[in-house]
């Protein structure tokens, strides 16, 4: 850990990026999306090329692979996030107060 502590500043912008990217749960977004409202470009947005430019065949079936699994990935988390909502609301009943009502806050 000694040997790593003059190096803070070289993975610092790495851990912003992370953070600012990161989705928060409650808010259902990044801090980066919230503000600019967008998602920042990640190796994971590979864009088409123009048909002019030439393509590296090596990179043609990563990318897709990227692809892929960005899109699986995303699947599984919608799958995950169903099953944590469905557990969650077969516990929740259904309570309705009135003007009067004490409750604890």
């Amino acid at each position: 850990m000694r040997e790593k502590q003059g190096t803070w500043d070289l993975t610092l912008c790495l851990a912003e990026f992370a953070y600012n990217n990161a989705v928060n749960r409650s808010r259902g977004k990044s801090p980066f999306d919230i503000v600019h409202d967008y998602s920042p470009c990640t190796l994971a947005d590979l864009l088409s090329l123009p048909p002019d430019a030439q393509v590296s065949h090596p990179a043609s079936p990563f990318a897709q692979n990227i692809h892929d699994l960005r899109a699986e990935i995303q699947r599984k988390i919608a799958l995950n996030n169903d099953s944590y909502k469905h557990s969650t609301n077969m516990r929740r009943r259904a309570v309705s107060f009135e003007v009067s009502d004490f409750v604890m806050a």
